[in-house]
């Protein structure tokens, strides 16, 4: 992956796609939309030697002009994915979605804690995501935002099935 106007579609593998995204600047015809690649990172140390970090993303967005925007991922010690943007180009944008592909060949999973399985649509409106934005100009805005999981209401019945069953079984 080079440089930041290099036209990924052109360099990445087609499996390196983990999901789309939009962004709608008011100060355009029509909102810029791509790609969103899963790309390994290597940065150095203090002492110059390489290290492979965590995969950073590249959000490549594209129509009247075309933006990279890189994306740092790291995590916090209570296991939080935490992905990080600067350098974001300091124009307005009145909406921005990014879908990532999860599951079995996605890059996000869910995974069974130490109390039990977690079931994203047993209480989809639960997940929720902190966004913590700084402008070049200073101003600031934090917010929650609620996590979307694609639960179909058939998954969502059958969450429900189980739930019942479950406090059947433990009544």
């Amino acid at each position: 992956m080079q440089g930041h106007q290099a036209g990924h579609r052109d360099h990445c593998p087609k499996g390196s796609i983990v999901g789309r995204a939009k962004a709608t600047p008011p100060i355009l015809d029509k909102p810029l939309a791509g790609n969103v690649y899963f790309v390994k990172n290597i940065r150095r140390n203090a002492r110059g030697n390489l290290i492979r970090t965590l995969p950073m993303l590249i959000v490549a967005l594209r129509r009247e002009i075309a933006v990279n925007v890189k994306g740092t991922s790291s995590t916090t010690k209570d296991g939080r994915l935490v992905n990080t943007f600067n350098k974001v180009p300091d124009a307005p944008v009145t909406k921005f979605n990014l879908n990532f592909a999860g599951g079995k060949n996605g890059i996000l999973t869910v995974t069974r804690t130490a109390k039990s399985r977690i079931n994203l649509c047993s209480a989809p409106k639960s997940h929720v995501a902190s966004v913590q934005m700084d402008g070049h100009n200073g101003k600031q805005r934090d917010f929650n935002t609620q996590v979307k999981t694609p639960c179909t209401t058939k998954s969502k019945k059958a969450a429900a099935k189980r739930k019942a069953a479950a406090k059947r079984k433990a009544a």
